[in-house]
């Protein structure tokens, strides 16, 4: 296997299952993830926690292990499942109609609960280790609000990590890159306003479907000359809305997508430039519009500091030492970059096999990843004094 298991861990591996299993048949949604949270926190106290904070960011676990002086790192998991409706025929199946773990958050969860009964029972680390059990990651809203909220609004971490599954990477190959590893999402709305009629008088109206289609097919032709094609954004037309009856010119016609990209002070320009580009062709078929942008999450940035302490890491425990662990940026994004933007730390893939896409409804997370995944933490936490060093 690409991670050297830890055999404490390695040892735990029915149990890890079926802890999975158990998540896996009882997804919730985010916000909405109380069993889930009370099934960690009763884990947690199985495993000799004593401080753990609950009802963080309304559903979040925060746990606290503690082990003299040292670094104070943080590891973080996501809680929430996906409104999707489950098209595998498991034993442990989602017994949750039209919600499913198809992201694999069930299996991030159980990770971090390996690591967190190990060093728990190992005290193998120097210093403190803090566990985030996050909600809502999918709605791109849990992790700003946990940093609102204590302990972490007061804590001071030193670093903190992540990682998630990535279908079509070897089972339990890691990869992490300095630098942006995912991009900022946004989100744009165009509401454009005609005057409704009768479909057989429209000289009597100003038809805003017309004016709608034309700006659609514009955003699709004007982004390659915004941005060069070695430029990282996306820009997506993605919901088109008008009408509701063959015989009627609506009043009102709305466009909505998506703009993604890596770089934040190149592409600040990108809601002028869209608003531009509506208020002249609206103007062109005499309608108005009505722009509106969304910003949701900024762009994961892992710092250089932290990645180079996971890869040294990472040689150290891996039985391919020289894996260069390097992954190219990609285009969806995650939550975990309001963590980065105020805590040195880095975001990580590890590697699910040729498994379906994330939020595919027949997605199935590997579960020799359980061990993987929780020795990963282990060595990261076994080895933090290393970051704290580096960073002084």
């Amino acid at each position: 296997m690409p991670i050297i298991p830890i055999p404490e861990i390695a040892n735990r591996y029915d149990f890890l299952i079926n802890i999975r299993k158990e998540f896996h048949r009882k997804p919730e949604l985010a916000f909405a993830e109380t069993n889930t949270a009370a099934s960690i926190v009763t884990l947690l106290k199985q495993f000799g926690f004593t401080e753990i904070h609950t009802a963080v960011a309304h559903t979040g676990v925060v746990a606290i292990l503690r082990n003299g002086e040292g670094p104070t790192i943080a590891f973080r998991a996501d809680l929430d499942a996906l409104p999707v409706t489950e098209k595998c025929d498991h034993d442990y199946s989602s017994e949750n109609d039209g919600k499913m773990h198809a992201c694999g958050h069930d299996g991030h969860m159980t990770m971090l609960l390996g690591a967190a009964e190990y060093l728990s029972a190992s005290k193998n680390f120097k210093g403190t280790i803090v566990f985030i059990f996050q909600p809502a990651e999918e709605q791109g809203a849990g992790a700003k609000l946990m940093l609102q909220q204590a302990p972490l609004n007061t804590l001071h971490l030193d670093g903190i990590f992540a990682m998630h599954n990535l279908p079509g990477l070897a089972v339990g190959e890691m990869v992490v890159t300095a630098g942006p590893v995912m991009a900022a999402v946004n989100e744009f709305q165009l509401t454009i306003i005609g005057n409704g009629c009768h479909a057989a008088m429209p000289h009597l109206g100003k038809n805003p479907i017309i004016a709608a289609a034309a700006l659609t097919l514009a955003i699709e032709q004007q982004k390659s000359q915004w941005f060069s094609a070695f430029e990282p954004v996306v820009i997506s037309t993605t919901v088109f809305q008008a009408g509701e009856v063959f015989n009627v010119i609506p009043g009102e016609a709305k466009i909505k997508g998506t703009v993604r990209y890596l770089n934040p002070d190149k592409n600040e320009k990108i809601p002028s430039l869209l608003k531009t580009l509506a208020e002249k062709i609206c103007n062109a078929y005499e309608v108005q519009c009505k722009f509106d942008y969304f910003k949701h999450c900024p762009a994961t940035v892992n710092h250089a500091v932290a990645t180079k302490f996971v890869e040294n890491v990472l040689h150290q425990y891996h039985s391919n030492s020289l894996n260069k662990f390097e992954q190219k940026p990609v285009m969806i994004s995650e939550d975990f970059s309001y963590f980065l933007e105020k805590i040195p730390g880095v975001y990580a893939f590890i590697g699910n096999g040729e498994s379906k896409s994330l939020h595919h409804p027949s997605y199935r997370f590997d579960d020799a990843n359980l061990i993987l995944g929780a020795s990963f933490y282990a060595y990261l936490a076994r080895h933090a004094d290393i970051l704290l060093h580096a960073k002084t």
